[in-house]
Order: C-alpha cells, then sequence, then structure tokens
C-alpha cells in the first residue's frame, strides 16, 4: 500500500507541476470568476484547509484523544497528504492559467512550493532514515569489532607496549596504499 501511494502522490505531484505550466499555453482569462472556476477555487480552499487537522490532533493532547477514538493518525496523514496535493490542483485549476497580478504569483508560488516541501519531506526523508540505520548498524559492528580487539591485546601485555608505535606506522602506511602483514594481537586491532 505505501509503495502504490508513493506512486499516485508522486504522479499527482508532477501532474500538478506540469499543470503550473500550463500557461504557456493556454489562458482562460473568465474562467477564474465563472460558476464553475469558483467552484474549483472553494473546493481547493476547503481541501487545503483539511490538512491543518492532522497537526493539530497530533500536537494537542485534548484533540488527539477525541480525534483518534474515531479516526488512526496514520489515517489523519494520508487524507493530509492527499488532500495537500488534490487541494493545490484543484487551486491552479481554478486560475485558469492567468497569472497578470504580482499576489496571484506570489500565492501560487508559496502554494507550490509548500506542496513540494510536503513531499519532500514525507517522501524523500524516508530515504534518509533508512541510510542513518544502515550507518548505525555499521557503526554498531565497528564498534564491537573494537571491543573484541580491546579484549585481545588486554590479554597480551608485551603486544601492549608496542602499540603506539605499530598502528600508527601502520595507519600512515595503509593511507598511502602499503600494508604491513602484523601478527599477533597487534595484527588483530589493526585488522
Amino acid at each position: 500500500m505505501k509503495e502504490r501511494e508513493g506512486i499516485i502522490v508522486s504522479g499527482t505531484l508532477c501532474l500538478l507541476l506540469l499543470v503550473w505550466l500550463g500557461f504557456l499555453f493556454h489562458r482562460s482569462p473568465r474562467f477564474a470568476g465563472s460558476g464553475v472556476g469558483a467552484v474549483f477555487g472553494i473546493a481547493g480552499a476547503a481541501l487545503m484547509l483539511v490538512p491543518l487537522v492532522y497537526p493539530i490532533a497530533k500536537r494537542i493532547p485534548f484533540l488527539h484523544d477525541r480525534i483518534t477514538a474515531h479516526i488512526s493518525l496514520q489515517s489523519l496523514l494520508t487524507l493530509h497528504v492527499y488532500s495537500g496535493i488534490f487541494g493545490p490542483l484543484l487551486a491552479l485549476i481554478h486560475t485558469g492559467h492567468k497569472f497578470d497580478s504580482w499576489l496571484g504569483i506570489t500565492l501560487t508560488t508559496v502554494m507550490l512550493l509548500v506542496v513540494v516541501s510536503g513531499f519532500a519531506v514525507r517522501y524523500l526523508l524516508t530515504y534518509v532514515a533508512h541510510e542513518i540505520k544502515d550507518k548505525l548498524l555499521l557503526l554498531q559492528t565497528a564498534r564491537g569489532d573494537l571491543d573484541s580487539a580491546w579484549g585481545v591485546l588486554e590479554n597480551s601485555p608485551a603486544e601492549m607496549r608496542t602499540l603506539p608505535r605499530t598502528p600508527v606506522l601502520a595507519a600512515g602506511l595503509a593511507s598511502l596504499g602499503i600494508e604491513l602483514p602484523f601478527s599477533g594481537p597487534a595484527g588483530e586491532v589493526i585488522r
């Protein structure tokens, strides 16, 4: 379901960005003021207010308890995403691609920026979270290997005395692409 939702939202976002560019090919100066244009505008404005329910329900404890008794936060988030995409799409259709005033251009630009930033946070940062989890797992593995190597060194006091010179030399040579074979516990630490 989540993959399908991402495809639907990505496709709708692309459609929204392409519809915005429609002013290059089509302009309807009277559409926004017509009855159909007004319906698109009112529906778009109403749908752009619906996403406010999710942050309010999530952050205000009194309302959180009352709202989540009827609908889950996950369902509210889905409603937040879809109404946050389709509301601006209807508002953009309402304009009739007539961008003559600086206020209309500014509002349309801000609306599109909000939609694109919401998309980035919801869908693109998911990949960052997975990358962070992978790096954390790698760090935990490296930390375990280091603890194991220190355990080997603590059991061999003779090797512990040679430790300051050997790893520094080995690390310097390894940065040049030269690896020295070490035997014993020092080799376990460097490997």
